[in-house]
């Protein structure tokens, strides 16, 4: 059986065998073109804008002709970005149509940085993103908004993404939403009220793989959902914990395999948080290091872990999330070295990213959360990108692919309508085939081995939250120390639909298990907390043109903290009602390793200049790598 592209470049990190979670294409069939060839988990199939039209991003201005606002205002697209910068949005970007690709990596040195307010892809489906930088902040008034917003949201793939400063939650995917993927992003520093990493609430299938959760308050992510959580990185949670739980009254099946909490410098007890009895939890080869002593040489989580606040999950003997499209597992060490390289947009990472990689590697030196009443400024703000422009003659007949890139390829410049041609038949349009090879620049595969890609250091006596002394070799009785065991359970066909449900038939009623003062009641919702009824009428919204809606009800309550705080994990946002504490649905209802020395980390990216020539690599880059055989395929 051959690999992925993708899983390829992880054989080179590992060094050794790697493992799947899901479910491959029999053998000898050619399964249907995935979003992208390192697309993985539930929303891998997404097609975006495939065959859509190519729409070019070509101003910096917040609306008009050529902006990223009037770019997502229909169906059907795929958006190129001929400009650099930042994008400075006064009201919600509102995504207002389906089957859209977002591909930032098409944009010259510098990248897409979209910053001051939310962006909503709520009630839309089939969406590609890639390489873009989401940043609210508190220049955004709506304290109950977050920085990305999904809810009732189906068939997403997000893919080296940053998103942070989120005011209310940085990520959010909420409401009815179902098949969707985050993998290899950056999710940090949350802003006041609630300064919170991510919420995934009453969420059907959705995996978080390889992302870096960094100085979030809590939500690292909550995981109210049926979905996976592997190779994760979560660094320098605060009062609110780092994973944690669903503590609903209905069942939700949570996969935690292969994950790496590492304490930073604002870090307290308790990394695994809020749990209760209807949290069933498969959790394998999970690591934990708090004695933030600069090194990397954590113990294995055991599942007296998960009662930090008393009440524990239900413990599962195998995974019960299965997407059709397997998510590649390492060991959580190297699940470490791959964040440290290639998370967020790689060698187009701006400062903000720099500077958390590096807390990240500072393993417990460096690090905060920002206060109940701080903001970005805090942090330095956002950085001045210096805006670059592709050349004249870079792109001839406007169909997104370079000119240099479509000789190369035997397609002709000066026809725009090969775009969507696939002259070699793998099902990729050529424009997709561009964007794959364009995105492969802008985050390559490290050269050098990854720091600690041995076997992770185990140890299943000491007390919860405490460092073990480093072992040798793995204690092959400590939960998940046998690699073996990080498989899907052969019997499972997919998601068992008994418990792949919508909490809708069930009075959810938290009320009565207060989870350390936390205000958790569902009452009358489905699936969602007491207050919460659905879709406020009154909450923020944005009509088709993105116009902003202000809320004319009250404002959260500031989070005052989880240890001995009065405030509650899943308050309700005042009178308001929304998503189990996670602000009100936003936009579109009205829209209809530590020394691993990877290149990735600080790369000045690309410049017009250079992609004259950028092109031509490319084109070797795509002999090199047998374009036509197993690199487009999973068989």
């Amino acid at each position: 059986m051959k690999h992925s592209h993708f899983s390829s470049r992880l054989s080179h990190w590992v060094g050794a065998q790697v493992v799947v979670v899901g479910m491959l294409a029999p053998s000898g069939i050619m399964a249907a073109p995935l979003a992208f060839p390192e697309a993985e988990g539930f929303g891998a199939l997404a097609t975006g804008g495939r065959n859509g039209q190519v729409v070019h991003v070509t101003t910096l201005a917040d609306s008009g002709t050529g902006s990223l606002r009037d770019a997502v205002s229909a169906s059907n697209r795929i958006v190129v970005f001929d400009i650099s910068g930042v994008i400075n949005i006064t009201t919600p970007l509102v995504v207002a149509g389906d089957n859209i690709t977002l591909a930032g990596q098409s944009a010259p040195a510098g990248g897409i940085t979209v910053y001051g307010r939310e962006s909503s892809f709520s009630s839309r489906s089939n969406i590609i993103v890639r390489y873009l930088r989401f940043r609210q902040g508190m220049g955004d008034t709506d304290s109950s908004a977050k920085c990305v917003n999904i809810t009732d949201g189906q068939n997403m793939i997000f893919d080296h993404v940053s998103v942070q400063w989120g005011r209310w939650d940085n990520f959010g995917v909420t409401g009815t939403s179902t098949t969707v993927t985050l993998q290899n992003s950056i999710i940090g520093e949350g802003m006041p009220p609630q300064r919170f990493g991510s919420i995934m609430d009453s969420v059907q299938d959705i995996t978080v793989a390889r992302n870096l959760w960094i100085d979030n308050e809590s939500r690292n992510p909550k995981f109210k959902a049926n979905g996976q959580d592997i190779n994760n990185v979560v660094y320098d949670w605060g009062n609110g914990g780092g994973i944690i739980g669903g503590h609903s009254s209905a069942d939700w099946n949570e996969d935690l395999i292969n994950n790496y909490l590492i304490a930073g410098p604002t870090t307290v007890d308790g990394f695994l948080t809020f749990y209760a009895n209807t949290d069933l939890v498969y959790q394998t080869g999970n690591m934990v290091d708090v004695n933030q002593d600069g090194q990397l040489n954590g113990r294995a989580v055991v599942e007296a872990d998960f009662a930090y606040d008393a009440t524990p999950p239900t413990f599962q003997t195998s995974a019960h999330n299965n997407p059709s499209v397997p998510v590649t597992v390492v060991s959580a060490a190297d699940a470490y070295a791959l964040v440290v390289a290639q998370a967020g947009t790689c060698q187009l990472r701006d400062a903000v990213e720099t500077r958390l990689v590096g807390q990240l590697q500072s393993l417990g030196k460096t690090g905060a959360i920002i206060s109940t009443t701080g903001s970005e400024a805090d942090v330095g703000g956002q950085p001045t990108v210096t805006s670059v422009s592709w050349p004249a003659g870079y792109d001839t007949d406007g169909d997104g692919m370079p000119d240099a890139w479509e000789t190369a390829h035997g397609l002709n410049p000066n026809d725009p309508s090969d775009a969507n041609g696939d002259y070699n038949g793998d099902g990729y349009t050529n424009i997709e085939k561009y964007l794959n090879d364009a995105a492969d620049l802008a985050c390559p595969g490290s050269s050098t081995a990854p720091a600690d890609a041995g076997a992770p250091v185990v140890d299943s006596g000491g007390p919860p939250g405490t460092d073990a002394s480093p072992q040798s070799t793995p204690d092959s009785s400590a939960p998940g120390a046998d690699a073996s065991v990080l498989r899907q359970d052969a019997s499972i066909s997919g998601v068992d639909a008994s418990a792949a449900r919508q909490d809708s038939s069930l009075p959810e009623d938290d009320a009565s298990r207060l989870d350390a003062s936390v205000l958790s009641g569902d009452a009358a919702s489905s699936g969602v907390d007491a207050t919460v009824g659905g879709r406020d009428a009154a909450a923020p919204t944005a009509d088709a043109a993105g116009v902003f809606v202000a809320d004319a009800v009250a404002a959260p309550p500031t989070d005052t903290g989880y240890s001995g705080g009065s405030s509650a994990e899943d308050s309700p946002s005042g009178a308001s009602t929304g998503d189990d504490g996670a602000g009100p649905a936003s936009g579109s209802a009205a829209a209809s390793a530590g020394s691993s020395g990877c290149s990735c980390t600080a790369g000045p990216g690309r410049t017009g200049d250079d992609w004259g020539m950028a092109p031509w690599a490319m084109s070797l880059l795509f002999l090199a790598r047998s374009w036509g055989g197993s690199r487009r395929r999973r068989s």
